[in-house]
């Protein structure tokens, strides 16, 4: 597995958000995970990531723990978080997403933005060591329109209440039927 959560729990404040979430992507995999608003997806995405601190379980990547590590070193392991709209080309290599940048800069300011990259990939050896991979291997998908995600995921996970209610296969059409059933309104 790239990426692992056994039982993981955080609590915010008074609340106690997620509670005993488990959920495994394997590499090379996207997976979605569902639910309606305000059920724990995002919080979820910020525990991976570093951002919340779980008050109970396990978090792996690449079989390592990273719970307790902070989000910089979290992403210095070669985890990234992509935020809404900030897409990537998956057919492009890490350093070609990063290039496309430069089809928009004039030829007499393409040297030095060539040198920002650079400083990018020193600045984030893992980045470098992975330039000429390409971009989005395994994905934890979070999107509201189930009907236009489904397609893309290989399994799916529905959060309810801070909870990982149900998991399955996004090819299986008897599956995803329970998936909308679960999340629609």
């Amino acid at each position: 597995m790239i990426l692992e959560m056994h039982d993981v729990h955080v609590n915010l404040g008074l609340s106690h958000v997620l509670q005993g979430v488990n959920l495994s992507i394997k590499p090379g995999e996207t997976v979605g995970l569902f639910g309606r608003n305000g059920v724990g997806k995002t919080t979820i995405v910020k525990t991976i990531a570093g951002w919340h601190k779980p008050s109970q379980g396990k978090i792996l990547f690449q079989d390592q723990a990273i719970q307790a590590l902070p989000p910089n070193e979290i992403t210095r392991l070669g985890m990234g978080l992509v935020p809404e709209d900030r897409r990537i080309f998956p057919g492009l290599s890490v350093e070609g997403n990063l290039k496309l940048g430069l089809m928009q800069v004039q030829a007499s300011e393409r040297r030095a933005a060539e040198q920002r990259i650079q400083m990018v990939f020193e600045r984030f050896p893992r980045l470098s060591e992975r330039r000429n991979q390409s971009g989005g291997i395994s994905i934890l998908l979070i999107e509201q329109n189930i009907h236009k995600a489904i397609h893309l995921c290989d399994r799916h996970y529905v959060v309810e209440r801070g909870r990982v209610v149900l998991e399955g296969n996004s090819q299986d059409l008897e599956e995803r039927k329970e998936l909308i059933r679960r999340v629609s309104v």
